[in-house]
């Protein structure tokens, strides 16, 4: 089970909104560095970066930020926000990030994304497969697309991409636990499929209710920020499920 901090950027510092509403924005820590050094003390290993900014936008604005997290870290970084454009790819990949989080791109633009996945590998990406009253939302959970989410399922499973960020968008920043039934329905029809679970996560109960579920992954924001989950409290008890998840 991979425990993964998740920092999200609005104007360089670390913030939560509650359902992607941006009028609900909480600022929690004015250096994201810190908040990232403090994650890896703990003893994660891996840490998910989001631009905020960057998905309302369609473009990566938090450069400075993110930037200083992938040179001062050594861990695994995934960084997603906005990102439509190969040269940002290619940028985040320079500064060391260890995978690119991409929503909009593999749906509006198929051709483009068996490109990137051409020049750079499957392994390199983790597509998010949002949902929101069941159809999936793009550009900052603002758009809702027409496409079956089954069908982009396999067609991104045909591409070799192993890795799915799933969440449930009435979930999200609620702290009011997680969609587990969701996910457990997700493995179960698509067990080949390593699924990250996102939303809602509260407390220990939620993690373990995730991981009999069948989810991979679990990424945790507001939860560590609130304090209903102690951040060295969940490293040291999922430690070894984070070492073995990540072989």
């Amino acid at each position: 089970m991979r425990i993964i901090p998740a920092i999200d950027l609005f104007e360089g510092k670390c913030v939560r909104l509650t359902q992607r509403r941006y009028e609900s924005l909480r600022e929690y820590d004015s250096d994201p560095v810190a908040v990232a050094e403090r994650y890896i003390d703990a003893g994660f290993n891996e840490l998910h970066v989001v631009d905020l900014e960057g998905a309302k936008q369609g473009l990566i604005v938090n450069w400075p930020s993110i930037e200083r997290i992938l040179t001062n870290t050594k861990i695994a970084v995934q960084v997603g926000g906005g990102i439509r454009r190969q040269d940002e790819i290619v940028r985040l990949f320079k500064l060391g990030a260890a995978r690119v989080v991409v929503a909009s791109v593999p749906l509006s633009s198929p051709d483009t994304f068996e490109k990137w996945i051409s020049s750079f590998g499957p392994d390199r990406f983790c597509v998010a497969m949002d949902l929101k009253d069941g159809s999936l939302v793009t550009n900052g959970w603002r758009i809702k697309s027409n496409i079956d989410f089954d069908d982009q399922v396999e067609v991104l499973t045909g591409l070799g991409i192993k890795t799915l960020l799933c969440t449930d968008v009435s979930r999200d920043g609620t702290l009011q636990g997680p969609n587990t039934s969701l996910y457990r329905d997700l493995v179960k029809r698509f067990p080949r499929i390593s699924w990250l679970a996102s939303g809602g996560v509260h407390s220990t109960n939620d993690i373990r209710s995730l991981k009999d579920a069948g989810a991979s992954g679990i990424v945790i924001g507001k939860a560590f920020y609130e304090g209903t989950l102690d951040v060295d409290e969940v490293a040291s008890d999922w430690g070894r499920a984070m070492r073995i998840g990540m072989r």
